[in-house]
């Protein structure tokens, strides 16, 4: 995680950024990047009632 003060609407927000590149299948042409931004708050929100309701969850 990390705080950033650019492509995110709350520079002071904890964000996890994943990128990937977006290809043709067929021809493998490029046609751009995808960035995913997750801000550390809702994966927070899915992950600790998981963990609270089964103690020994293990989560890769």
């Amino acid at each position: 995680m990390e705080r950033r003060d650019f492509l995110t609407p709350d520079p002071n927000s904890p964000v996890l950024t994943l990128g990937k590149t977006v290809i043709n299948i067929d021809t493998e042409e490029s046609y751009g990047a995808l960035f995913l931004l997750v801000k550390e708050e809702s994966l927070s929100d899915f992950f600790v009632p998981a963990i609270r309701m089964r103690p020994n969850l293990i989560i890769f």
